[in-house]
């Protein structure tokens, strides 16, 4: 009897330690397909992004009322080339609007932010806030558009890839304030 039970106290220590140090399958995979967007030659990715901005820009339009231009922040736009930030551009300007390359500081130090209304004075703000996923396969990011401290909206993309590139899946995660 006493036998019997040190052997069902092995198993089950044995199975136990073994489940809870084993990674699933699916996470191993996943793992192994997470890319450094930084290293990226992936030219598709600038789709995703340009569907992300025009799903921001016509999302509360009334953040959009009285701006003579659009600003994008692009150093957050991560795994884009020189010739994407032009296509950025021509998407903007395609909406009438003029586009600038700029930071909150750098519209901060050009005067473009009200201290006194925390509002941006003739422009909105869009940036990308955090890459949370990018594989071979699906790409998840969290982007904004800033107005004014209680005028900004951002959300949760993500895009799977198929044959034809980057396609939109679904946004999450919406919050506005």
């Amino acid at each position: 009897m006493k036998r019997t039970m040190i052997i069902i106290m092995i198993l089950i220590t044995f199975f136990t330690v073994s489940c809870s140090n084993a990674i699933p399958k699916s996470n191993q995979e996943s793992k192994k397909q997470l890319l450094n967007i930084e290293e990226s030659n992936d030219r598709g990715l600038i789709n995703a992004y340009m569907e992300a901005i025009k799903m921001l820009i016509g999302e509360d339009q009334a953040l959009n009322h009285g701006t003579s231009f659009y600003a994008v922040e692009i150093d957050t736009f991560k795994g884009i080339s020189k010739e994407d930030v032009i296509k950025i551009q021509g998407l903007i300007e395609s909406m009438g609007k003029d586009f600038r390359d700029a930071s909150m500081e750098e519209l901060k130090n050009n005067g473009e932010f009200d201290e006194e209304t925390m509002a941006l004075k003739r422009s909105i703000l869009i940036r990308v806030d955090e890459i949370r996923r990018y594989t071979d396969s699906s790409f998840v990011f969290t982007a904004s558009k800033f107005r004014a401290g209680l005028g900004a909206i951002g959300m949760s993309f993500e895009f799977i890839k198929n044959e034809n590139g980057w396609e939109f899946l679904k946004t999450a995660g919406f919050w506005i304030s």
